[in-house]
């Protein structure tokens, strides 16, 4: 998928002064992207506040996961994090099934701490290494 969005978007996370001298507008890509983001994570809330009680700490829980999940998915925003969160869900399931939910937040620590320590770049450079 490479739209013009994407590669302008592409171009400021790698160098914003170089992209903005080729004619970037970088705070109209900026305020896009936080809108596209802002619009998903709503989306997201909207569709999944009805299915728990509403508490102020209510998405704490999720923190720590989805910026794990981030990371260990690296720079790409699909190519990276959609495996990252398969997988980190594959482990952390199968482990809460057989052993609690203890053992399996000590294994999803554990498989982090693993696949950064072996795709320092996520799975999103593993992938484009492999595929160049």
């Amino acid at each position: 998928m490479r739209t013009r969005f994407g590669v302008y978007s592409r171009a400021l996370m790698q160098n914003a002064a170089i992209a903005q001298a080729l004619g970037v507008r970088k705070n109209r890509i900026y305020a896009l992207s936080f809108a596209i983001g802002a619009g998903l994570a709503g989306l997201c809330g909207a569709l999944y506040a009805p299915t728990m009680n509403l508490i102020p700490t209510m998405g704490a829980s999720f923190i720590v996961e989805s910026f794990v999940t981030v990371v260990v998915g690296g720079a790409s925003v699909l190519l990276g994090t959609a495996p990252a969160a398969a997988a980190l869900a594959v482990v952390r399931t199968g482990l809460n099934a057989w052993y609690g939910q203890v053992v399996g937040q000590i294994g999803l620590l554990i498989a982090v701490i693993l696949i950064i320590r072996v795709l320092p770049d996520g799975f999103s450079g593993w992938l484009a290494r492999r595929s160049t």
